[in-house]
């Protein structure tokens, strides 16, 4: 159980590392990053379906806040694992689990401020906390489906 609670929280810590290293770059690089993202989107998405008609800068919009919601999911489900493994339990773990992402979340956006070109926005805070509280969810709802299966 030691290790795996240690192997838990190098993992949340290493995600929360890369949350970071994502936020630290100025505007311009992290722009590029996510409109190669939705480069690629849009033209899988134009072969597979050509007569769709596609807004880039709605879809840029979807492309950038969905990788928050994505990265805080994530986030929320290793925040919940590394508690459960030093004992946490129930909804108390996952509250917990989910006012950590809430924190880090504010942390992060703060940490935008002093980045050339960034904005801290609560909005992203909220859709951050948003993805948390669904990854805690879902890897909640697995976990208790598979413990009734055992």
């Amino acid at each position: 159980m030691y290790n795996k609670a240690i192997v838990s929280w190098i993992a949340a810590i290493l995600w929360m590392a890369t949350i970071f290293l994502l936020s630290h770059q100025p505007a311009n690089d992290s722009s590029k990053l996510s409109l190669g993202v939705l480069d690629f989107f849009m033209q899988s998405l134009s072969a597979m379906v050509p007569q769709v008609e596609m807004h880039a800068d709605l879809l840029h919009t979807v492309v950038r806040k969905g990788a928050h919601f994505g990265a805080y999911f994530i986030l929320g489900i290793l925040m919940l694992n590394g508690l459960r493994q030093i004992g946490g339990k129930g909804v108390k773990a996952a509250v917990l689990a989910l006012c950590l992402c809430f924190l880090y979340a504010i942390t992060d956006e703060i940490h935008q401020l002093f980045i050339p070109g960034r904005s801290g926005q609560f909005t992203d805070v909220l859709i951050d906390t948003a993805g948390a509280a669904t990854g805690i969810g879902i890897f909640s709802l697995v976990l208790h489906l598979f413990r009734k299966k055992t």
